[in-house]
């Protein structure tokens, strides 16, 4: 039968390395109650994720203790060969040795993106402040 329908082949592979600098953090929540006349902190680092559909991958920010303003500076880098358009997700913790770290918001990027520095507001519950991020892409060539 004519016209024939022609499959649609997707054209963005993505292979090559990801790489996410978290920048800093500013207006965090603080998480850790003062006691006497201190002022109430919190201990954050960031997670940083990257999903490519069902696979994830993720690695860790230092701590950097009693700031709501940290500035960490530090590049995290992936390796990617996914048919997916990845998903970066940063999640930003509060540190606490004794229980469970709490939950200080997280920011959501689909690549792709613009390069450069973003400033992004933390979502979820109880966040507040933003994310400075930025977010580049380095391509090895075809993934077939």
């Amino acid at each position: 039968a004519w016209p024939q329908e022609v499959p649609v082949q997707k054209l963005t592979t993505w292979c090559g390395a990801l790489v996410v600098t978290v920048i800093s953090a500013a207006g965090l929540r603080a998480a850790d109650t003062a006691y006497f006349f201190g002022k109430s902190t919190s201990d954050p680092y960031a997670k940083v994720i990257v999903a490519c559909g069902p696979i994830k991958q993720h690695k860790k920010t230092k701590t950097l203790m009693k700031t709501l303003t940290p500035e960490w500076r530090e590049a995290v880098e992936f390796g990617v060969r996914s048919d997916y358009d990845p998903v970066v997700s940063v999640e930003v913790y509060d540190y606490d040795m004794a229980s469970a770290d709490d939950f200080l918001g997280q920011v959501t990027l689909t690549l792709p993106v613009a390069p450069g520095e973003q400033q992004l507001d933390l979502e979820g519950d109880k966040a507040s402040g933003h994310l400075k991020l930025a977010v580049e892409w380095r391509p090895v060539g075809p993934a077939g």
